[in-house]
C-alpha cells in the first residue's frame, strides 16, 4: 500500500508540475493575443 500511495503522491506532485506551466504558458500566450 505505502508503494502505492508514493505513486500516487509522485502522479499528484507530476500532475502540478505540469499544470501549472501550462497555466502560466496560456496566460502569456492571451497577454501576447491581446
Amino acid at each position: 500500500k505505502r508503494l502505492i500511495r508514493m505513486r500516487d503522491a509522485i502522479r499528484y506532485h507530476k500532475g502540478v508540475k505540469v499544470e501549472k506551466p501550462e497555466i502560466t504558458y496560456i496566460s502569456t500566450m492571451s497577454k501576447q493575443g491581446v
